[in-house]
């Protein structure tokens, strides 16, 4: 079955399988919001980055920025994904972004 659903952000449309679980295919308002706001992250990531050069970025103003991020989707603890580079007290961008994806793109996503 199919079910068109109306979000904040865009029409969303939820399939049922046979084993019942759900599949979302998400709309392309909401992907392109995501996209938005990761590049907003960059922006943010750059502006950080000016104190080393633009090649990295301090780790505590990132956990600052991943925290607010995970307060305002509703993510509690978003910024201990950072924890798992302990040897290192600045980030790169990819290191960033991996992060932002694995912790926010699904929740963003489906809301």
């Amino acid at each position: 079955a199919v079910v068109s659903t109306q979000s904040t952000w865009a029409t969303t449309k939820q399939c049922t399988c046979p084993d019942n679980s759900v599949i979302h295919h998400v709309s392309s308002g909401k992907k392109k919001m995501f996209e938005n706001v990761e590049k907003s992250v960059w922006h943010a990531f750059d502006y950080m980055a000016v104190e080393t050069g633009r090649a990295c970025a301090g780790k505590n103003k990132l956990k600052v920025l991943t925290s607010n991020i995970g307060h305002v989707m509703g993510v509690t603890g978003a910024e201990k994904g950072l924890d798992d580079f302990q040897s290192t007290p600045t980030l790169t961008f990819e290191h960033t972004d991996s992060i932002f994806r694995k912790k926010f793109s699904l929740i963003f996503l489906m809301r």
